[in-house]
């Protein structure tokens, strides 16, 4: 299956069984967009990775995750240019939130970030 016809697939299943729950349908859209992007970024296919990232960032502007993995795919992508990478996080929301609650900050991604880097 092409990604296009994967992805077309993929966000029809969540569409049905999230059906009427526009956040929920958002949310569980750019988390597996953000899974997608990972994979493709661990088989080094970076431009494909930091499509995902981007359109899961355009799902939900607070899903830290991708920022984390764009961060990550565009470090690579540049010759392990740390300050680009970090360029990306820069620019992401100061904290993302489930249900009211603030699950994950940009300092937590910020310093996981630096932790893998380190391992590049």
């Amino acid at each position: 299956m092409e990604k296009d016809d994967q992805k077309i697939h993929k966000f029809n299943e969540l569409e049905r069984e999230h059906s009427g729950d526009e956040v929920m349908i958002d949310f569980t859209k750019a988390v597996w967009l953000t899974s997608r992007a990972n994979y493709s970024a661990q088989r080094n296919m970076l431009a494909e990775s930091i499509a995902d990232f981007t359109e899961a960032i355009e799902l939900k502007k607070d899903h830290l995750p991708a920022y984390l993995g764009m961060a990550l795919a565009i470090t690579v992508k540049e010759g392990c240019d740390f300050n680009e990478g970090e360029k990306v996080i820069e620019k992401a929301p100061n904290e993302m939130k489930m249900g009211g609650k603030v699950i994950i900050t940009k300092k937590d991604i910020l310093e996981q970030f630096k932790e893998m880097i380190g391992k590049i």
